[in-house]
């Protein structure tokens, strides 16, 4: 009971003051507006994001797990607590030898008829499992990961610490109406739940070891049931370099090139066409073998991509190549990003300026991902997803985390990597395999040619009085407005759909005429 109150304390303390700085900031927002109350509010909002960040590492685990998730709320947190907590993705502090061995011990009894020899030094570390090599009794050699001591015995403790933290400040009307703090909770619950379920990961592992097992490049580590328990995990040992070690990729013979091709193949496949995905692809989990080979490790944290999920994904991959502002949010609303009394109305703009911007910094697959600077849409997209109309799905939260990873790892890979070569590539591979999404994006767009269509003769008319006024002016798209327009569509398959239409179009200009 008194560890306990010790820990309510600390926890209780750090999140007062986060309360009262968002506090503020709203007022500064009110009065200021949403830029210069960020600018005004980056130095305390940066010391509260650094307390929580030292309580989180003295507490253990589930702490860690908790600022590891909420590194992942864009929409709630500001830039400081993102900077300060998203390390605690990759850099987590290993516990005591003898901490696993205890473990071990509890799992197996005498650990040494099951293991020939195990290694003291941890290979990885992670906030709720730490792995070791192995080598089992059969000479094979193992990775054996194992579920923290500290993360099993006070979970009971550390979520209803969480649970009476969160009872308290929701009662602060300030922030309550800005953020959904129960269900903020409920969704890291489920997440930490998931984790500390080691079977669960060994399924998943196993089912994406089959669906991917067409990507012949790809290697996922096999798992040795027979020596699995709940709290531990044995599988296959793989050999390879942390995909970030670009320097001695020449020794193994890996183009870096193939390597970030590969690594967006890998993870498209997932997004699309599988039922999971791995959502934690930092360098430790990637390795590289010879021969352009990857390796793909520790499947704690992955998630289930349902069917509509993936059709949503596909249909904004196609929506953002032809620019269907009113697709893209007809797929937010039905992801659960809209609020229930969010207004479409005011968001359509705003979408429709993002997707503007991005088009015109991709330049029609001149640009680079090294020269592609995100800096002038971040603000715009922070305002967009800040925004009291919008929120972010914990299983959308992931994946955004892990498209910006990946982005990174991409980045360092081939700084030359074309973008929108890639997105064309991949979109046509959505048509092949989902050609229900091309044809309602065409249907779309058919639609509205229609609608023109039978507005043209009164366009028309109006053309032809400002040309007998004199006041005609003509205007010439530049070519890159001509190409990004052309790239949009496919212009064959359109005009034998629009064909009888355009027949009727030509036959009313003759008559005007």
């Amino acid at each position: 009971m008194k560890n306990y109150r010790r820990r309510l304390f600390r926890v209780l303390t750090v999140f007062i003051k986060i309360l009262f700085a968002f506090g503020k900031e709203f007022k500064l927002i009110r009065k200021y507006g949403y830029e210069i109350a960020q600018k005004k509010m980056y130095a305390r909002h940066l010391k509260c994001a650094k307390d929580l960040y030292s309580v989180s590492v003295e507490l253990g685990s589930i702490y860690i797990k908790l600022c590891q998730f909420l590194s992942t709320k864009y929409d709630i947190f500001p830039d400081p607590y993102i900077e300060v907590l998203s390390p605690l993705q990759n850099n987590v502090p290993a516990v005591p030898f003898s901490d696993i061995e205890e473990r071990l011990i509890s799992e197996y009894g005498d650990y040494n008829q099951v293991f020939s020899y195990f290694s003291e030094d941890p290979i990885a570390v992670a906030s709720l499992g730490q792995v070791h090599s192995a080598i089992l009794r059969n000479g094979e050699k193992v990775a054996v990961k194992v579920l923290k001591k500290d993360a099993e015995e006070n979970v009971d403790f550390d979520f209803a610490i969480l649970f009476h933290v969160i009872r308290l400040i929701k009662y602060f009307n300030f922030i309550s109406k800005h953020i959904n703090l129960p269900l903020l909770l409920d969704e890291f619950i489920t997440v930490t739940g998931d984790e500390l379920n080691f079977f669960r990961e060994i399924f998943v592992a196993e089912k994406m070891r089959k669906s991917l097992s067409k990507i012949s490049y790809l290697k996922i580590p096999k798992i040795y049931k027979d020596f699995c328990t709940r709290r531990i995990i044995v599988m296959e040992y793989c050999e390879g370099m942390k995909i970030n070690d670009i320097k001695d990729f020449q020794s193994i013979n890996c183009n870096p090139e193939i390597l970030a091709d590969r690594i967006l193949e890998v993870f498209f496949e997932q997004f699309v066409f599988t039922e999971w995905v791995h959502f934690d692809p930092h360098p430790g989990n990637i390795l590289v073998s010879p021969g352009n080979k990857i390796v793909l490790l520790d499947f704690g944290m992955s998630g289930e991509i349902t069917p509509d999920m993936s059709v949503a994904i596909a249909k904004g991959i196609v929506a953002v190549m032809n620019h269907d502002c009113g697709m893209i949010l007809r797929i937010l609303r039905g992801q659960n990003f809209l609020r229930e009394d969010a207004n479409i109305y005011t968001l359509f703009p705003m979408i429709e300026f993002l997707l503007d911007e991005v088009a015109v910094m991709m330049r029609m697959n001149k640009q680079s991902i090294r020269t592609f600077d995100f800096t002038p849409i971040k603000k715009d997209f922070h305002k967009l997803i800040s925004s009291d109309a919008m929120q972010i799905p914990i299983k959308w939260a992931y994946m955004g985390k892990t498209v910006a990873t990946l982005a990174g790892l991409i980045t360092l890979l081939n700084p030359n990597f074309q973008i929108y070569e890639q997105i064309s590539k991949y979109v046509g591979k959505v048509i092949v395999r989902m050609p229900q999404i091309f044809v309602e994006s065409t249907g779309n767009e058919f639609i509205r040619f229609v609608q023109y269509a039978r507005n043209l003769p009164e366009r028309l008319t109006y053309l032809l009085e400002d040309y007998e006024r004199g006041t005609l002016i003509m205007k010439r798209k530049s070519e890159f407005e001509q190409g990004e327009k052309k790239s949009k569509r496919n212009v064959f398959l359109f005009l034998i759909i629009a064909f009888p239409f355009l027949l009727y179009i030509l036959c009313k200009i003759l008559s005007i005429i």
